[in-house]
């Protein structure tokens, strides 16, 4: 979290204390660097290579298709939001004095 942040957050509420959130989101950190070097290596290229060796046993070659339906809904869904967030900003850009 940025310093900024953090400052801002402090000074909203004296009665806030958000250093457990920040050290709980440290220590999460921590704990998925370690799974992940853990499971894959300690470098990028032997997790890179590590992953694509657990996506490619689990392809499923010749067998029956995925549904596309699952991935190019969603895809459409986030083509659609984005369009109208870009229409809104447009629209309050042109209404700006």
């Amino acid at each position: 979290m940025p310093q900024w942040l953090f400052d801002e957050i402090l000074h909203v509420d004296d009665d806030r204390t958000p250093w457990a959130a920040l050290q709980s989101t440290v220590n999460w950190m921590k704990a998925l660097r370690h799974e992940i070097v853990s499971e894959h290596g300690l470098t990028p290229t032997a997790q890179f290579e590590s992953c694509r060796g657990l996506f490619a046993a689990n392809l499923n070659s010749g067998g029956a298709q995925p549904n596309r339906a699952l991935v190019f809904e969603p895809l459409l869904h986030s083509f659609t939001f984005t369009m109208e967030l870009l229409s809104l900003a447009r629209l309050s850009i042109s209404r700006s004095p």
